[in-house]
């Protein structure tokens, strides 16, 4: 057999092979970037999501509840049970994570959130009942807890932390 008659032969097998090759490939490369847009539309909907319930959270801090800084509201019993009001049409979002996110530490994160919050409103209204003066460090100490549950969802659902970059500095709250 000559060179020539076997280079064809080669050919004649790999170009098919090939060709073959070339497809599966752009099949997967597309399939991939199909599934790499719908992630990323869930992070988007899901931090658009958590938004309301981000400033919600930075208004449930005790100091300015208790100490009836919140200006939508005539009184610090007035503004927990608003406060709680807001809570239940809010928390949507969180408890739609909490049953459907891949990740065990997103969802753990999602309901522990959402419920650390209405158990602080619960004792802040309490305290309020009693008319303690000024709110106790375990109040604020819960509070600080969900706030660095709330980063760290934040962060856990970030397109940025995903690819491995660094996200925009946190905002100390």
């Amino acid at each position: 057999m000559s060179s020539s008659t076997l280079i064809a032969l080669i050919a004649a097998v790999i170009s098919p092979a090939s060709a073959l090759l070339g497809v599966w490939l752009a099949a997967r490369l597309t399939r991939q970037a199909r599934l790499d847009e719908q992630q990323d539309r869930a992070r988007q909907e899901a931090l658009a999501g958590l938004s309301p319930f981000a400033a919600l959270t930075v208004d449930c801090n005790p100091e300015l509840v208790m100490g009836g800084r919140l200006r939508e509201y005539s009184s610090p019993a007035e503004a927990v049970s608003g406060l709680y009001q807001r809570w239940l049409a809010v928390r949507e979002p969180l408890i739609l994570l909490w049953v459907s996110h891949p990740s065990a530490q997103v969802r753990q994160l999602a309901f522990d959130v959402q419920a650390e919050l209405e158990l602080l409103l619960r004792v802040t209204e309490k305290a309020i009942r009693r008319d303690t003066a000024a709110p106790s460090s375990v109040l604020q100490s819960s509070y600080q807890k969900i706030l660095d549950d709330m980063k760290a969802l934040g962060r856990s659902l970030s397109p940025l932390t995903q690819t491995g970059q660094s996200p925009a500095p946190a905002l100390d709250i």
